[in-house]
């Protein structure tokens, strides 16, 4: 019973220890888990390290480019300021020639133009304008031929009347699609001083209009740009050409106008009231060529709103896929985290109920061992104690041995004495 007992323990044991290292091993294996996760976590942590570098590299490039993109080109600003110069200068000459003509017209004045004027009632509506386009020719001449110039400019006051018709519909329709529309303007601008000029140099045109007529620039500023705005980008090369157009038929109709003011030094006619309109003429081109260029500037800008636009975008892009990246890490840290001390917690329970059963198994182990002595203990004293009882018996048959001899004897001695 005792060696069955003892091998039962020793199996027990060899159990135990078979599980000791198996949990040694599931530590181990626990660790290197620990360390991998560990090392990835690095790796993670480099990597997005990398991003937020490239991240910035890209901001500061995107800065770069829009430090550069919001800096106009330098050939636009140029063109600009050119063109501005280029309608002031005109503005003032032509101011300048209208007033000398106004003052050369008034000293001038003679009752055969009057005369004329009231032919030229009378032929009203027969000549076509091909004669006016034909009269334009002989109009620039100098001072000493001035009575053919006289003659030439009663001529042409017997054509007036299809004339007239002519400059009054030019004056205020030709400027009109100017301004509601930028890309128009490359083509409407040099055909509008085209018929204006011919009428000018060809006959007197009727009283000048209202000032209230030609539109004004601030009113007319906001309809120019908007359009241009909505083109956008494919608007931005058509307005800088219709700018650049612009300016060149500005200059020409300057100086179509320059020289049809001759014929008014010359002879009295209703055309010196026409041209006190130029100066209106001239400046309504300047504010028009600075609405197109306005509206070139703005439509060129636009590409570069939509790109900032495009940029924000993408960078509040870039900050949400940060954050979601952020609280996705998190995430993994508070699982793996809580993962681990689930595991944690399993081994200390595992190891406490191990230690329980060690503990079992010692007492148990223990008590055997006690139950052992104190039986080795009986024995041992039962033993002593027989050997007592058979050390005695062996004294008390020595005793009766002794008595019994000596009882002998003394029968013998009795006997021997009664024989005798």
């Amino acid at each position: 019973m005792q060696q069955q007992q003892q091998q039962q323990q020793q199996l027990q044991q060899q159990q135990q220890q078979q599980q000791q290292q198996q949990q040694q091993q599931h530590l181990k294996e626990q660790e290197q888990q620990q360390q991998q996760q560990q090392k990835q976590q690095q790796q993670q942590k480099q990597q997005q390290q990398r991003q937020q570098q490239q991240q910035q590299q890209q901001q500061q490039q995107q800065q770069q480019q829009q430090q550069q993109q919001q800096q106009p080109p330098p050939h636009l600003c140029q063109g600009l300021l050119h063109a501005a110069a280029a309608a002031t200068a005109v503005a003032a000459t032509a101011t300048a020639a209208t007033a000398a003509a106004a003052t050369a017209a008034a000293e001038k004045m003679t009752p055969k133009g009057t005369a004329a004027s009231t032919a030229a009632e009378e032929v009203e509506g027969e000549a076509p304008a091909a004669a006016a386009q034909g009269a334009a020719a002989p109009a620039v001449k100098d001072e000493a031929t001035a009575p053919p110039a006289a003659a030439a400019a009663a001529t042409r006051e017997a054509t007036a009347p299809p004339a007239e018709a002519a400059a009054s519909t030019a004056a205020t329709a030709a400027p009109a699609p100017l301004v509601p529309a930028a890309p128009a303007a490359a083509t409407a601008a040099p055909a509008a001083p085209a018929p204006a000029a011919a009428a000018a140099a060809a006959a007197p045109p009727p009283p000048p209009p209202a000032p209230a007529a030609a539109p004004p620039p601030a009113a007319a500023a906001p309809a120019a740009a908007a359009p241009a705005a909505a083109a956008a980008p494919a608007a931005a090369p058509a307005a800088a050409a219709a700018a650049a157009a612009t300016a060149a038929a500005t200059a020409a109709a300057a100086r179509i106008y320059l020289d049809s003011l001759l014929v008014v030094f010359y002879d009295d006619s209703p055309l010196l009231v026409f041209s006190l309109q130029l100066p209106d003429l001239l400046q309504f081109f300047c504010e028009v060529s600075l609405q197109v260029a306005c509206a070139a500037a703005a439509a060129a800008n636009t590409p570069q709103i939509l790109q900032q636009q495009q940029q924000q975008q993408q960078q509040l892009q870039q900050q949400q896929q940060l954050q979601q990246q952020q609280q996705q890490h998190q995430k993994s840290r508070q699982t793996h985290s809580f993962d681990v001390l689930s595991k944690y917690f399993g081994l200390l329970l595992r190891l406490l109920s191990f230690a329980v059963q060690l503990a079992s198994l010692q007492q148990q182990q223990q008590q055997q061992q006690k139950q052992q002595q104190q039986q080795q203990q009986q024995k041992h004293q039962q033993q002593q104690q027989q050997q007592k009882q058979q050390q005695q018996q062996h004294q008390l048959n020595n005793k009766n041995e002794v008595r019994t001899e000596a009882m002998k004897q003394q029968k013998e001695e009795t006997e021997q004495q009664e024989d005798k």
